[in-house]
């Protein structure tokens, strides 16, 4: 379980540094408009009270 908790901080960071640089958040848009393909993806940041928000923003960074 601590090892969960450590990579829930680790990816928690990760999300809070992405979103306060925007030129890496713009050179991830660009890649992902040159690949048609794939779906837009955005960085979001969980609700502290909320387990699934927490759920949902590391398995959108993991698909980012």
């Amino acid at each position: 379980m601590l090892i969960l908790l450590k990579y829930a901080d680790t990816a928690t960071e990760l999300i809070t540094w992405l979103q306060s640089k925007t030129f890496v958040l713009g050179l991830i848009h660009a890649i992902q408009e040159h690949n048609v393909s794939s779906q837009m993806l955005a960085v979001i940041h969980a609700v502290l009270t909320r387990w699934t928000a927490h759920y949902l923003a590391f398995k959108q960074l993991l698909e980012l």
